[in-house]
């Protein structure tokens, strides 16, 4: 396949069945460009608040104290911007005598006064610093600078998340959604096993490598599950999360947040190959929800959701879309079922 006319994302079948990706890397552009190039400016000369590593081992043989950017270099390039964080990308030489340099993702949660939302981000801290798997975005080192401010340094991922990748193409062919789908079953399955849950699983927080690697991201939401497993009872997400919240949340039922992960799951599947979003909101007040819950269980079933073809395929999206939780398959027998066994991961999918 020719890659004239720089498509955001390229795929290239090899001759042995097998497959691999090629994305170009996530550029700001325009005026977000400008105000990225603006603020990085203005924030490598503020000194006073580059953290500083104490902990043993990370001094290089002694206990003084080492410079955030002796370590991690300096910000080049602003991914994100909000109103309590920001992303940067930090580049560091590997050596003196390389042109070569590292690339490190470093999310800065602001001081909050809130005292309940700092212990919310602690907790977070702790859950992104003990989970490691290939398709998880690793977490490299947390440290504070003067203002109290959290720096979370993590590997980068060059190409962007998924949803800005979606933006870019539309969609998805079903070899390039089913390598990505599987890579984040693989990924969310882990996380369950470790009794974790996001929460917050969307196609924002999802990201890739340039040659096609997923990496599950952004664990500010993420919590651990009752050793009893029992439900969880928790207020309305944010209103951006609508369009992938589960039916049971906004209705503020108590919940299995595993089977909200799920459903979330199986809507990034169905915007990858459509490259549009199945419903606004999981409630009576959308008219696509209410045709998707008369016609799921019909012979012709939902139409949008037969488009996929495979009968494989459209089966396990309708049980991970279940409106019944309790009926709604697992991660885990989603990621074991005939259709995802039978599905080729890229060689970067499979090494992470």
């Amino acid at each position: 396949m020719s890659t004239k006319g720089r498509r955001p994302h390229h795929i290239e079948i090899l001759e042995d069945g097998n497959h691999r990706h090629l994305i170009e890397p996530e550029k700001p552009a325009g005026l977000f460009e400008k105000l990225c190039n603006t603020f990085t400016h203005h924030t490598s000369r503020q000194t006073p608040s580059d953290p500083v590593i104490s902990r043993s081992g990370t001094s290089e043989g002694n206990d003084k104290p080492v410079p955030f950017s002796h370590r991690y270099g300096k910000c080049i390039k602003v991914l994100h911007y909000g109103s309590s964080t920001f992303v940067g990308l930090y580049a560091k030489k590997a050596s003196k005598h390389s042109g070569k340099e590292q690339l490190y993702a470093v999310k800065v949660r602001h001081r909050s006064p809130g005292r309940l939302l700092d212990e919310y981000r602690r907790a977070a801290m702790g859950i992104s610093s003990v989970v490691q798997h290939p398709n998880i975005v690793r977490t490299i080192e947390h440290c504070y600078n003067d203002k109290g401010d959290l720096h979370s340094v993590m590997e980068y991922c060059g190409g962007g998340s998924l949803q800005t990748l979606l933006q870019r193409t539309v969609k998805l062919s079903a070899v390039e959604a089913d390598c990505f789908f599987k890579q984040l079953l693989r990924g969310v399955s882990f996380l369950h096993d470790e009794g974790i849950v996001h929460r917050r699983l969307r196609a924002e927080n999802v990201l890739l490598t340039v040659n096609g690697a997923v990496k599950v991201a952004h664990f500010d939401s993420a919590e651990w599950l009752p050793k009893d497993s029992r439900p969880l009872s928790k207020a309305q997400p944010p209103l951006e999360q609508v369009p992938f919240t589960a039916p049971e949340v906004l209705r503020g039922c108590e919940h299995d947040p595993r089977a909200t992960d799920v459903w979330a799951v199986g809507l990034i599947y169905a915007f990858m190959r459509l490259g549009m979003l199945l419903w606004k909101v999981a409630s009576d007040e959308d008219r696509n929800f209410q045709w998707y819950l008369r016609t799921r269980e019909d012979v012709e079933g939902f139409t949008t959701i037969e488009e996929f073809g495979s009968d494989r395929c459209c089966n396990v999206i309708y049980a991970m879309l279940n409106p019944k939780p309790e009926r709604r398959i697992t991660a885990y027998e989603a990621l074991y079922s005939e259709w995802i066994h039978e599905v080729v991961v890229c060689a970067a999918g499979e090494a992470g």
